[in-house]
């Protein structure tokens, strides 16, 4: 598949900075930022990192970084430091399930 065709999938996939089992945590943390920070976008390119990101030389590392720091530029360092060690810890899971799903 192309990168647009990656994209576009994303995109019609995404949750949005979901988090999976913390979700209700997440939602309410992100939530904090408002919806006219735009924090959405930034979600939908980590989603994009996590499920594609491999085939373009994205690490987790990267991928977890780069929300964090989209977050921060919003204004809220808090929340994105809550967010990069959620990240760091729990984001394994969803990470190693698209790599299992390419096998």
């Amino acid at each position: 598949m192309s990168l647009i065709a990656d994209w576009k999938i994303t995109c019609a996939e995404t949750d949005e900075c979901s988090t999976g089992i913390l979700k209700p945590l997440a939602r309410w943390l992100l939530n904090k930022i408002g919806r006219s920070r735009n924090y959405g976008c930034g979600c939908v390119q980590h989603d994009f990192d996590y499920r594609f990101g491999h085939k373009y030389g994205i690490s987790k590392w990267y991928a977890d970084k780069y929300l964090a720091s989209y977050i921060t530029a919003s204004g809220h360092p808090f929340i994105a430091s809550a967010v990069w060690s959620g990240l760091t810890f729990g984001g394994w899971f969803a990470w190693w399930k698209y790599r299992k799903s390419e096998d």
